[in-house]
């Protein structure tokens, strides 16, 4: 019988004499045979059948064990088994690269001796190497964010002109630059705060980008373009100091001087500079909104500081974010009486603020549902000279813990509370005249 060198492939058939070949299928000794034992051909990598009378080898399909580090492979004595993919694969998520068949977490971390943002293995399996471009003598970068993905490095810097800070993009492998604002006014710059929307598509940022001195607002892709305007034409003086995005990135709101000459109120944009609306309502005669604004959660409520109703009397109110429902969260104020911080539970749902609200000189705690409703304090009566100090709310809302001189004069002890002011316990250990818990608290 004359054995002949076979190969098999996707709709024919074709045989001949030698060993070489290209294309895909596989191929093997053909024989005749009657049963698919008599083709065995002692490769673990080969399933052998008998076809027609003919052997045929088709090679065995290893499976995929779905570690985004290892690859099947086949070896002919043993068989089917994974190999480690190339060194310095990137991870599926971005977050690193693939070292010796793990995913080993990158480290992104600016350095100011070299100048620039640079990437290193978590394992040090290598060194440090430079992300960020070479910078313009003088130049330095002054802040950077990681795309959500750990893809791309955005970052502000002085590249290419001495002391003009711009917006640049770069791949975190360090290819694939990109400058992210477009040509800026004379002594124009971008500002330092910008941030990336949550899904890493875009990033929000102030600059003085077309009118010198005059800080506005922008978004752009992270590939440069779309970049657009934010905010409408400012008037005289005008100027956005602060913003903050909304959690799926649609919506940005911001504080400017936007329609009143030296008047800082709160607006609301989409992300792509269409249905731009004002959030408070008319301010009294030299009224202000403060710069401490907090989005809900969803994004749909925003609660703000202001002395709206009256001046120089900061209080609290919340507005939907397109510029309906605008609501005072506190009661009447007494004389003298102020907001002076408020944080917004996880939910969303519950407002917790420390105020001069009952009694003159004396900042207390109290709750508030955003709609205004339910509104309580959230301390027990304070000792002659007793006030709250600051507090902070559980990861959960469901408690608050605070500082306060409560129950002895002098004394800074540490409390909590449920957020309807009940279950009201004190938290540190008995304390002397004249001795304070510390600032720093943490609530795990």
């Amino acid at each position: 019988m004359t054995a002949v060198r076979m190969w098999r492939s996707v709709g024919c058939l074709v045989l001949f004499t030698v060993a070489s070949c290209s294309g895909s299928g596989t191929d093997g000794m053909g024989s005749v045979c009657t049963v698919s034992a008599e083709c065995d051909d002692s490769d673990a990598c080969t399933e052998d059948t008998c076809d027609a009378g003919t052997c045929i080898h088709d090679a065995v399909m290893c499976a995929d064990d779905g570690d985004e580090c290892t690859a099947p492979s086949c070896d002919p004595l043993t068989g089917c088994g994974q190999e480690n993919v190339t060194e310095g694969t990137p991870c599926n998520d971005g977050s690193g690269s693939c070292r010796t068949g793990s995913c080993v977490p990158t480290l992104v971390y600016y350095s100011v001796e070299q100048r620039g943002v640079l990437r290193v293995p978590m394992d040090g399996s290598e060194p440090a190497t430079q992300v960020s471009a070479p910078l313009v003598a003088g130049g330095r970068v002054l802040d950077f964010q990681l795309s959500p993905d750990g893809s791309r490095v955005v970052y502000q810097a002085a590249q290419d002109t001495v002391r003009v800070n711009e917006l640049y993009a770069i791949n975190v492998d360090g290819t694939g630059n990109i400058k992210l604002n477009p040509p800026l006014v004379t002594s124009g710059e971008v500002i330092f705060g910008f941030q990336l929307s949550p899904d890493g598509s875009r990033v929000v940022y102030r600059a003085a980008q077309d009118t010198v001195d005059v800080v506005e607002l922008y978004a752009s892709s992270l590939d440069g373009t779309e970049n657009v305007k934010l905010n409408p034409p400012l008037g005289a003086s005008g100027n956005v100091t602060r913003f903050r995005q909304s959690l799926d990135g649609n919506r940005v709101v911001y504080r400017a001087v936007q329609n009143v000459v030296g008047v800082d109120e709160l607006y609301a944009s989409n992300v792509d500079g269409t249905e731009n609306v004002k959030l408070n309502p008319p301010l009294v005669a030299n009224g202000d909104v403060l710069d401490d604004f907090e989005l809900s959660p969803d994004g749909s409520r925003v609660a703000y500081r202001a002395d709206q109703d009256t001046d120089n009397v900061n209080e609290l109110y919340a507005s939907n974010v397109d510029g309906t429902s605008n609501v005072k969260l506190n009661p009447p104020l007494v004389a003298g009486g102020i907001v002076v911080s408020f944080q917004l539970s996880p939910d969303g749902s519950r407002m917790v603020y420390q105020a001069v609200q009952d009694t003159v000189r004396v900042a207390e705690l109290y709750a508030s549902n955003v709609d205004g409703t339910s509104n309580v304090k959230l301390n027990p009566r304070l000792v002659a000279g007793g006030i709250v100090v600051s507090f902070q709310l559980s990861p959960d809302g469901s408690r608050m813990v605070y500082r306060a001189v409560q129950d002895t004069t002098g004394v800074v002890e540490l409390y909590a509370s449920d957020m309807d002011g009940t279950a009201n316990v004190k938290l540190s250990a008995p304390l002397a005249s004249g001795q304070r818990v510390g600032a720093n608290f943490i609530i795990r």
